[in-house]
């Protein structure tokens, strides 16, 4: 049985959020399995000096041993890296299934930063989209009247999930090309 809950992150597990993390984002499109420590800043989450599930596991820029790219630091810096984040965490005993974690950028305005549900738990899809449209009534309820956030244009399978909800695609992300925004307004019904 699925279990969902809303979290900051102090409250959430980082041993089982990262062990979700490294599953979900290990293979295509991310391939954030592993990283270079000494190439790659602990603040970086990009693609650079990163490397999928057939990752070197030496740097082949300066020799060092790659490490897990979600660690169970990393993770934790990932979720305190903005205020007043939060998130929608779903839980199947010990494993997390999915997330969705954002932040407020402005008092009208929530950004979902990433959003997952682990592959072996799609099957219960239809409970993850419960739990999804939950969150952003939690977050209309909060007083956000718009949703936006930014996901790989690989990613067909977040697509599906984000038009389902109704976000429409708001364009292409100049910082990352391979990415795109989405937006949802919260002030007609969901979908």
């Amino acid at each position: 049985m699925i279990v969902k809950s809303l979290q900051r992150p102090n409250d959430v597990d980082m041993g089982l959020m990262s062990g979700s993390f490294r599953r979900f984002f290990r293979g295509e499109p991310w391939n954030e399995n592993l990283m270079c420590p000494m190439c790659k800043r602990s603040d970086d989450f990009g693609p650079d000096s990163s490397w999928g599930e057939e990752g070197p596991n030496i740097c082949p820029v300066c020799g060092t041993i790659t490490t897990p790219f979600w660690s169970d630091e990393r993770v934790r810096e990932y979720l305190s890296r903005e205020p007043g984040i939060i998130g929608l965490v779903t839980r199947d005993g010990d494993v997390v299934t999915g997330w969705a974690w954002g932040y407020p950028k402005g008092a009208d305005e929530f950004y979902v930063d990433t959003v997952g549900i682990l592959e072996e738990w799609r099957r219960t899809l239809a409970e993850h989209l419960r739990a999804f449209r939950w969150f952003l009534e939690e977050l209309k309820g909060m007083g956000y009247q718009i949703v936006t956030t930014r996901t790989h244009n690989k990613a067909r399978n977040v697509h599906l999930l984000l038009r389902h909800f109704g976000f429409v695609q708001a364009g292409e992300s100049t910082e990352d090309p391979s990415r795109s925004f989405w937006e949802l307004r919260l002030l007609e019904p969901l979908a």
